[in-house]
């Protein structure tokens, strides 16, 4: 399975040992480039529904833009509630400040993670029970070193680990969402820390080498049993 969390439920009804072997990444660091950011540059990805609790985000930043009144949110990607968080933005008065480009290019992609500070996932467990089995978009914005914030559901636990590799937060809580926001634009150094040990991290857990290690002696194993 893919994480400790896909584990468990497993278990739950196929009480058998169980293997966790996470999905790999490709780490490439000539794409790290060192430009200079404003720190206040916010960025999160994903399909607009509810396990993702983007609206949670939104939320949050009419928190954070009360300090940091520069601060910027990008959400990327499409989905069934992009409508209703572009509405939660007028309402709020974010207009300025939360931007939704829908659904975007690889290369456009790219240049979001690239000149984004930091960022974010909202995940949430939703009304039926669903949410990220590893929260896979986490490991992708740390290879290109970004500190990253999630909240404590699901998979996630396995991909940021507090102090290790990112910061968790309570889902469904705009204000500790906001809280850990503004820490890291309080505090530039301890965010490129972060991002630092966040890619040391994956760096070491997440490569295709390691997975593909992983498989092969769990293949040996079966089949030597």
């Amino acid at each position: 399975v893919n994480s400790s969390f896909t584990g468990k439920n497993v278990r739950s009804i196929y009480n058998k040992p169980v293997t966790i072997i996470p999905y790999g990444t490709t780490i490439e660091p000539s794409s790290q480039q060192e430009k200079k950011k404003s720190g206040r540059h916010v960025f999160s990805l994903g399909r607009m529904i509810e396990r993702k609790g983007f609206k949670y985000l939104v939320e949050a930043m009419s928190i954070v833009v009360r300090e940091f009144p520069d601060a910027k949110l990008t959400i990327a990607g499409g989905g069934p509630q992009r409508d209703q968080l572009i509405e939660q933005v007028k309402t709020l008065g974010l207009e300025n400040s939360v931007f939704l480009p829908g659904k975007v290019p690889s290369a456009t992609l790219n240049e979001l993670f690239t000149n984004a500070d930091m960022f974010v996932l909202p995940a949430i467990v939703d009304k039926n029970g669903d949410t990220e089995g590893l929260g896979v978009v986490l490991v992708e914005a740390m290879t290109y070193k970004l500190p990253v914030i999630a909240s404590n559901v699901g998979g996630i636990p396995d991909v940021i680990i507090p102090k290790v590799s990112g910061v968790l937060v309570e889902e469904k809580n705009a204000q500790s969402l906001a809280d850990a926001i503004v820490d890291f634009m309080r505090n530039p150094d301890s965010m490129k820390q972060v991002g630092d040990m966040g890619f040391s991290f994956i760096s070491k857990e997440f490569t295709w080498n390691k997975v593909i290690d992983d498989m092969d002696r769990l293949y040996r194993k079966v089949v030597n049993n």
